[in-house]
């Protein structure tokens, strides 16, 4: 007699050969998409921080303003965002341990307001540089965890969805082509419950490591705003001062 579990491992076998090579594991698809990323295995491991400067407009291409962003492993993070006339400023900036944002009027008698962070905020901008900085590798068990959602279809690509939790409560999850693993999308959940997709147009390689350089952001169906990575500069010269809270 037959048994059920004879049935059942020649059923898996048939539609393994039917449909092609069962889905990889999420550190499988992370470790071919890492390999996709690097021009050499080691490429990564002297990537102590990153300055990067992004430029935005809106679905019609207005400008919208534009963004530069430091980031300082293992856990700070600063973030400047302009208005499209340069006439303010907001700074958004983490050591890890504490939190602040600076708003500032940059014309003649401006204001300038400080404010800081609520803790679980400063949290999650940690695990968000830590994952930025990360090249897709998995969180440390200690810090999350990773899961191989499945496969869907972005932008024409058959795509493997990854998706990476953090224990304060933040996710992302990354779409890799399921030919070349290069990086096709990012979603975020928003605060107001709307998923905020990053479709990738474009990418550049940078020191022997490859980034965005154009992307389209959507918030659930529509088309939102366009960004461009105008620079990216690895192993940014910037002072631990920059992070701290500016006035005591």
């Amino acid at each position: 007699m037959v048994s059920l579990r004879s049935i059942c491992a020649l059923l898996a076998f048939i539609a393994s050969t039917t449909t092609g090579q069962a889905n990889p594991t999420a550190s499988e698809v992370i470790a071919k998409a890492r390999s996709a990323a690097l021009k050499e295995p080691t490429s990564a491991d002297s990537v102590k921080g990153l300055h990067i400067e992004i430029r935005f407009t809106d679905a019609d291409k207005k400008p919208l303003g534009s963004t530069l962003l430091e980031l300082i492993a293992p856990q700070s993070r600063r973030q400047i965002d302009y208005t499209p006339d340069f006439s303010t400023e907001s700074v958004t900036a983490s050591n890890g341990l504490e939190g602040w944002i600076s708003r500032r009027d940059l014309r003649p008698g401006g204001r300038i307001e400080n404010n800081i962070i609520q803790f679980q905020q400063v949290a999650r901008m940690r695990e968000i540089t830590i994952s930025d900085l990360s090249f897709y590798s998995a969180p440390d068990a200690k810090e999350g965890s990773v899961n191989l959602i499945g496969t869907t279809e972005i932008d024409g690509k058959k795509v493997y969805s990854v998706e990476y939790k953090f224990n304060s409560g933040y996710s992302v999850t990354r779409h890799f082509d399921t030919k070349s693993y290069e990086l096709v999308a990012t979603d975020q959940t928003m605060p107001d419950g709307k998923v905020q997709r990053q479709v990738v147009k474009e990418l550049f390689w940078v020191d022997g490591l490859s980034f965005t350089k154009r992307e389209e952001i959507y918030l659930g169906e529509k088309k939102v705003a366009h960004a461009t990575y105008e620079k990216v500069i690895i192993n940014p010269a910037v002072s631990e001062a920059s992070f701290a809270f500016p006035i005591r």
